[in-house]
């Protein structure tokens, strides 16, 4: 079982969504109820100790967590002073991944890595010039030097018993989200199943405050890496104050 540490107040900087503000997602009192345990375990992340954003009910590309941890990085930072808006879009995060931050790539060759056609593929990537996200040189673009995977992204989700629910919450969540994990109040006496499925599924499970199964670093590609970053930033546009790290 994890040692429980005291995680300085000041290290967690919490965000809320508009949708969270307005209500819109019913969760149960009880559940609601580990939110604080959530953010406790954020702040005790790897990569946690220059400060760690969380954002509740975050949208993702894919499922809605109950919270979103992602650790400060320069990288964060950069993104976040960018102009160029966010590509929650699936063919945009994908086109712009699939160009190189230095070396001009054509057209027909970005067609070709995405098995995508040429005209729809030069119309998207003017578009996405137009918005900085891309820079045409010649006749090639590159990917503009800020638009890169912010960091680790880490998916929470709250159970209060449904263990095995929130496990198949978390592997959802796993087709973006670098790590995730399910924290969950109580557990079966032999809770020896749970700890063993979470641990095949590569999952982090926590009970209460305490880590039973620390959540594993996944390989994602730098398409769905991007794609989940770029939600991690709408997100943050939407809430205040600005990101800041500690120093």
């Amino acid at each position: 079982m994890d040692e429980l540490v005291s995680v300085p107040s000041d290290r967690v900087q919490e965000r809320v969504t508009p949708r969270s503000r307005a209500g819109q997602r019913f969760q149960p009192m009880a559940e609601r109820d580990l939110h604080p345990t959530l953010r406790d375990l954020a702040g005790r992340l790897p990569g946690a100790a220059n400060g760690v954003v969380v954002i509740a009910d975050m949208p993702g590309p894919a499922g809605l967590p109950d919270l979103v941890a992602v650790p400060l990085t320069a990288k964060l930072a950069t993104r976040m002073d960018s102009v160029c808006p966010p590509l929650l879009a699936w063919a945009d995060a994908r086109l712009a991944a699939g160009c190189s931050t230095t070396r001009p790539l054509s057209v027909a060759t970005l067609a070709r890595r995405l098995s995508t056609d040429v005209d729809s593929t030069r119309r998207r990537a003017r578009r996405l010039s137009r918005s900085g996200a891309l820079i045409e040189c010649g006749s090639g673009f590159v990917r503009a030097q800020e638009l890169e995977p912010i960091g680790r992204l880490y998916a929470l989700e709250a159970k209060v018993d449904d263990w095995s629910g929130g496990l198949g919450q978390a592997l959802r969540y796993g087709a973006w989200a670098d790590a995730s994990a399910v924290v969950v109040g109580k557990l079966p006496r032999d809770h020896s199943r749970a700890v063993s499925l979470a641990s095949q599924l590569g999952l982090g499970l926590a009970l209460g405050p305490s880590w039973l199964v620390r959540p594993r670093v996944r390989r994602l590609a730098l398409a769905r890496r991007l794609w989940a970053s770029e939600f991690v930033v709408a997100a943050l546009e939407a809430t205040a104050p600005p990101v800041v790290m500690q120093v």
